[in-house]
């Protein structure tokens, strides 16, 4: 929570969020487009080759001229992308949000940049309720999709629920935050 804050006043003062952190400390921030390519690099390192083009133009929606657009986190540290996640709205409901794409490259898995990420995404969506008109005070939901090995993770870090197991390895789970 304390990178999101420190992000959110460096876009009001125009700050770069990097000298406030050591190398060796991870911290989060929106990707910008000369690094799409390693996200990518990122996400087929984790899901495989096949899913290079789909998560190219998953991505490259952030800078897309739509209502609701997608915002890609990463994790960095040195100033090295080392993992991403996606937040985007769902047109549905301004209130509900899909989280996509939460990985992190191989040789820094475990040590807690996937849950940087995934805390920095749902106080991201606490903070978006005063960005539309409507329901703001309304809880918010989070959609993801995950593997079945993933379940437990989700569950006990967050308290997700499994709201529909689609077939072996995908499941969809929600997670509402008030």
């Amino acid at each position: 929570m304390g990178n999101s804050c420190s992000y959110r006043l460096a876009e009001v003062y125009e700050w770069d969020v990097r000298q406030f952190y050591p190398a060796e400390i991870p911290y989060i921030r929106p990707i910008e487009r000369h690094e799409v390519p390693t996200a990518v690099e990122i996400i087929t390192e984790n899901f495989g080759n096949e899913w290079d083009q789909l998560a190219m133009e998953d991505i490259m929606a952030m800078w897309d001229d739509i209502h609701l657009r997608p915002i890609w986190y990463g994790a960095f540290m040195d100033g090295v992308l080392l993992g991403i996640i996606g937040l985007v709205p769902a047109w549905v409901d301004y209130n509900f949000f899909q989280g996509q794409w939460l990985c992190v490259r191989k040789a820094y898995q475990k040590q807690g940049l996937g849950k940087l990420l995934m805390n920095h995404l749902i106080e991201e969506i606490r903070l978006r309720g005063k960005d539309f008109p409507g329901n703001m005070n309304a809880p918010k939901c989070l959609l993801i999709s995950t593997a079945d090995h993933n379940i437990d993770y989700y569950i006990s870090n967050w308290g997700f629920k499994v709201i529909q197991h689609i077939e072996e390895n995908r499941n969809l789970m929600t997670l509402i935050i008030g």
